[in-house]
């Protein structure tokens, strides 16, 4: 015997939790159903795919056809709301009470996250610092070399420049690890200045204007789309 969770009782009193024998997940008593609709289904599919559209009798038994389908169709729409409604109230307050408990949590996140961000900003910033005093240090020693061979009408010696290896800083703990990545990223602040190339066509601009009536739009290919409508 299988004991679940009373969702109707559950949603009337937060605070039950009322025990019952009857699964609102047993699949099989959804299959029951939904069984009637299966032969239906198949006698409608049948049809359709038999029907030829030819003649104007043709086109009403279509039509009329189509509306069958739609109408089969909202009945196991409405089957199928009927059956996940509670589940899915259930499912959101459940939801919605995690989200309302866990936000505290969030924002302790976000602050601790914005602190080590900016102490491993300072490291990196403090990284690329001792990296242009190398570089200079370098471009000095190779300036006064090729003074000193310039003087003694010698060739300058090339020196080599000396690599830096880049070092991130990586925090590590046995519950995880703190660590920057660096990527180059563009902002717009001014749209009027931003060069074609990186400009895209704006289609729902495009099908509003069309709608309005324009018909000419360079770069555009303008047509007339036919649907049916079926109500």
């Amino acid at each position: 015997m299988t004991q679940t969770i009373d969702f109707n009782v559950a949603l009337e009193d937060e605070g039950a939790t009322a025990m019952v024998v009857k699964d609102p997940f047993d699949m099989e008593a959804i299959h029951v159903t939904f069984e009637g609709y299966l032969a239906e289904i198949m006698g409608l599919q049948a049809t359709a795919e038999a029907l030829l559209v030819q003649n104007d009798s043709q086109a009403t038994e279509a039509v009329t056809l189509l509306g069958k389908l739609k109408k089969v169709a909202n009945r196991i729409e409405k089957e199928r709301k009927y059956i996940v409604e509670v589940p899915n109230a259930f499912v959101k307050k459940v939801n919605n009470f995690t989200k309302s408990i866990s936000s505290p949590l969030q924002a302790a996140e976000k602050a601790l996250k914005g602190k080590i961000a900016t102490f491993q900003y300072q490291l990196e910033l403090e990284r690329r610092k001792r990296e242009e005093q190398v570089r200079k240090a370098q471009a000095g020693l190779q300036e006064r070399l090729n003074a000193e061979a310039a003087k003694s009408n010698t060739a300058p010696v090339q020196i080599i420049d000396i690599p830096i290896k880049e070092e991130k800083p990586i925090i590590r703990t046995e519950q995880g690890s703190a660590s920057i990545r660096k990527a180059w990223k563009g902002e717009i602040t001014d749209a009027s200045q931003v060069p074609f190339q990186f400009c895209s066509p704006d289609q729902r601009k495009i099908d509003e204007a069309v709608k309005g009536g324009l018909r000419e739009i360079p770069g555009v290919r303008i047509y007339e789309h036919i649907t049916t409508v079926i109500r």
